[in-house]
């Protein structure tokens, strides 16, 4: 089934009307776009407190990460595992090499 048959709309179109439909859709247009800057938000901030010599602002780096899922949307991909599971590798390698619980077992000499 495609994602056009099974969107809120096309529900909302054919039990309730033109109206509500149009309501739902902008709902769901307006959930997805708080997400994204929510998540690219807290992203940028968890990078920058993270790795504290990054040279551009936090403002910035939320902008690249949503133009960054913005290109990846219009590059088709949508909740893949292929994806989830390189975000996921690349938080762990990122995690586990720098986090302060690292550097300090690396200071005290335990690592």
């Amino acid at each position: 089934m495609s994602s056009i048959r099974s969107s809120n709309y096309v529900y909302l179109l054919q039990f309730s009307g033109k109206t509500l439909a149009l309501v739902g859709a902008a709902a769901t247009l307006l959930d997805a776009v708080a997400t994204s800057t929510v998540s690219a938000a807290t992203a940028s901030a968890y990078l920058s407190a993270e790795i504290r010599s990054i040279p551009i602002s936090m403002t910035l780096l939320t902008v690249l990460f949503l133009i960054a899922l913005g290109v990846l949307a219009l590059a088709g991909i949508k909740e893949s595992a292929s994806a989830t599971a390189a975000v996921f590798v690349f938080h762990a390698r990122f995690t586990f090499s720098i986090s302060p619980m690292h550097r300090a077992l690396t200071c005290l000499g335990l690592r």
